[in-house]
């Protein structure tokens, strides 16, 4: 069963939590502090090698750190790997399905698209197995490891499961900003 996490709580080794609307809470794992914001599913554990490692189901996530030396397992829909360093930037992480307009979704399929995008520093990315392990056949259209530099975005689509794509954007997208959180009042 479900149990709500109440503040200052520590998570164990594998925790899964899902966001309710109006929340936006914030973790430390593993000296990397991640903002979830509302309507967010995810997994946090540890991977085959024993490091941290956020598997995000559904929703958006901010993180970044006080240490460069800070590293930590990303698994969203079909990107996997481990950020080595620039957390001392915020990093945003995206799981949603396209189109996301019911009406749109109506007349075509909807795919799951998993997005990474460096806010504020470039951020040092690895591929990986979803357990951590090195990867045996990287994603075509990215090198298996490389820099994201502020405002670029590495994009992975269910439609093309193999391959990913990287693109810089003029201004940040919606679900790279951290939620404001609520007040007493509200």
């Amino acid at each position: 069963g479900w149990q709500a996490l109440p503040t200052e709580a520590a998570i164990g080794p594998y925790a899964e939590i899902q966001v309710p609307p109006g929340l936006s809470p914030v973790l430390d794992v593993g000296g990397v502090t991640v903002r979830m914001k509302p309507r967010t599913h995810a997994i946090f554990k540890l991977d085959s090698l024993q490091k941290p490692r956020i598997e995000l189901l559904s929703g958006s996530i901010v993180i970044r750190s006080a240490d460069d030396t800070a590293q930590i397992g990303i698994a969203a829909g079909g990107l996997n790997g481990i950020i080595l360093s620039g957390l001392l930037g915020r990093v945003a992480i995206d799981v949603s399905k396209t189109p996301d307009d019911i009406l749109a979704a109506r007349q075509t399929r909807q795919s799951q698209v998993a997005r990474l995008c460096a806010l504020e520093k470039p951020v040092e990315w690895k591929q990986t197995q979803s357990g951590g392990l090195p990867v045996a056949r990287p994603l075509r259209g990215i090198p298996e490891a490389f820099k994201l530099e502020p405002k670029e975005i590495l994009e992975w689509s269910e439609t093309s499961p193999l391959e990913a794509s990287r693109r810089t954007m003029d201004s940040l997208p919606m679900w790279t900003e951290s939620s404001r959180a609520l007040s007493r009042l509200d």
